[in-house]
């Protein structure tokens, strides 16, 4: 009896030690895995896939077509997160790349309802150094995680 007990108390503690991770939380690891592998391979196309598009915006702006110019007002959104990508890919252009970790930070729903992670750390090894990329925000569209602020990220070698 004793060793059932035992074998009990230790899985409990085992499971208390490692989280399981829920299929959103794992979606949204696998499309930063995809992101950093893009970034790895120089791949701009993939690389675009995983960061809001469009598309993407109109679903979580609906109202946009309110405001008096939508569609600049949306150049001008997408265009700073590109721009973002850019300097991240810059600074890791030439060098191997692979993705460590992701600290997922706080939980949280767009006024749609979307649900979405905000203030989050992807970690990446480049070239044996370790390198934290914050990610301010990643949103579920749809049935996919997309990266909608990077938030003006300037690496600088």
């Amino acid at each position: 009896m004793k060793v059932k007990i035992m074998a009990a108390m230790c899985l409990l503690v085992f499971l208390g030690s490692c989280k399981l991770m829920d299929p959103d939380e794992k979606s949204a690891r696998e499309m930063l895995k995809t992101f950093t592998a893009a970034i790895d391979r120089d791949d701009e196309t993939m690389a675009k896939a995983c960061l809001m598009d469009v598309e993407g915006y109109r679903i979580l702006n609906p109202d946009a077509g309110a405001r008096m110019d939508p569609e600049s007002f949306i150049e001008t959104v997408l265009a700073e997160l590109i721009h973002s990508y850019r300097s991240l890919a810059n600074f890791f252009r030439g060098r191997e790349v692979k993705f460590k970790s992701l600290e997922l930070g706080a939980q949280w729903f767009q006024y749609t309802g979307r649900q979405a992670f905000k203030d989050n750390t992807l970690t990446v090894v480049a070239d044996g150094e370790e390198v934290d990329i914050p990610i301010k925000g990643i949103v579920r569209i749809g049935n996919q995680w997309r990266i909608v602020d990077l938030s003006g990220i300037e690496f600088t070698h």
